[in-house]
């Protein structure tokens, strides 16, 4: 008789406790998997940045590699070829005088920079070199807005045409303040020549 009322009696203490840990077990497990959610949506939100990263840097690295591709064009040309064709051009820029003059020794001079003004809305940097040794010419073709925004990557694009955009301080900012013109025509003793403009 005493042990069976020990025994109910431990049961009602059990019951009385297990009733009291039920909301607080129930209230952390709830806590649990609201953190794991949250943990969940971390991860995923940090996934789709990674990948949205990975695709813009792929699509930057397409869009530079089509435009490179693109910017030059190599050809064989004979002297008088060569000579007509930068007659030609020439004569479509008119008369005026270059921005840059280079001398043998690669010393650059200015042109005067023109009264202070407007931006000048410029689309392409343009660039024909002829090498008279191997007879060949090597023509550029580079959209400003990419001059502009990558001016180290867009020395690639001129690449083979004997430019130094870096050394001679050509800079998007500095052909603004110009209206589309030329900005080196420069011809050396052996027959090369380089000519190089803004539309």
């Amino acid at each position: 008789m005493g042990e069976c009322q020990v025994m109910r009696g431990r049961g009602r203490v059990a019951g009385i406790v297990a009733q009291r840990l039920t909301p607080f077990t129930r209230s952390s497990s709830i806590a649990g998997r609201a953190r794991a959610l949250r943990l969940r949506t971390m991860n995923q939100t940090g996934r789709r940045i990674l990948v949205a990263l990975v695709a813009g840097g792929v699509l930057g690295l397409a869009t530079f590699g089509i435009l490179a591709y693109r910017a030059v064009t190599i050809e064989q040309a004979s002297a008088p070829e060569a000579l007509r064709r930068f007659t030609e051009i020439r004569s479509a820029l008119g008369g005026s005088a270059p921005l840059l003059t280079l001398d043998d020794a690669g010393n650059v001079a200015r042109r005067m920079d023109p009264p202070a003004g407007p931006k000048r809305t410029i689309r392409r940097l343009r660039v024909v070199a002829y090498q008279a040794a191997d007879e060949r010419l090597v023509s550029a073709d580079v959209p400003f807005w990419f001059f502009k925004v990558k001016g180290s990557a867009a020395q690639y694009m001129v690449r083979g045409t004997g430019l130094d955009l870096e050394r001679l301080r050509i800079t998007g900012a500095y052909l603004e303040r110009y209206e589309p013109s030329v900005v080196i025509d420069h011809q050396r003793p052996n027959g090369n020549r380089l000519l190089v403009w803004t539309e």
